[in-house]
């Protein structure tokens, strides 16, 4: 969630404001699924970006592309991977012997 520190306008229209202070979810499984992007968002095609241009998809905010969920925080596997590396680390400081000659 993220926690809106002023008064945002929706788009910039006024019709839609969300007020300080007010917490927000994005559901980007919703904006992966919008018709108005893709042509039927709701068959499996994992190939859908494949053809789009991902510097100006990413940069763009219609485009709708939100890759790994919008950052650490939704990413479901941010504990996994800071759980292997520290196993990797334990395995390398404890068996093996660093030296600079």
């Amino acid at each position: 969630m993220r926690k809106a520190v002023r008064d945002v306008e929706v788009k910039g229209q006024g019709d839609v404001v969300i007020p300080k202070g007010w917490c927000v979810l994005v559901y980007f499984r919703s904006v992966h699924l919008d018709a108005n992007i893709y042509d039927d968002p709701y068959a499996f095609n994992p190939w859908r970006w494949k053809e789009r241009d991902m510097a100006a998809a990413t940069a763009n905010s219609g485009s709708g592309f939100t890759p790994f969920g919008g950052g650490q925080r939704l990413c479901p596997g941010l504990d996994l991977a800071r759980l292997q590396t520290s196993i990797f680390l334990h395995h390398l400081v404890t068996n093996f012997t660093l030296s600079t000659e």
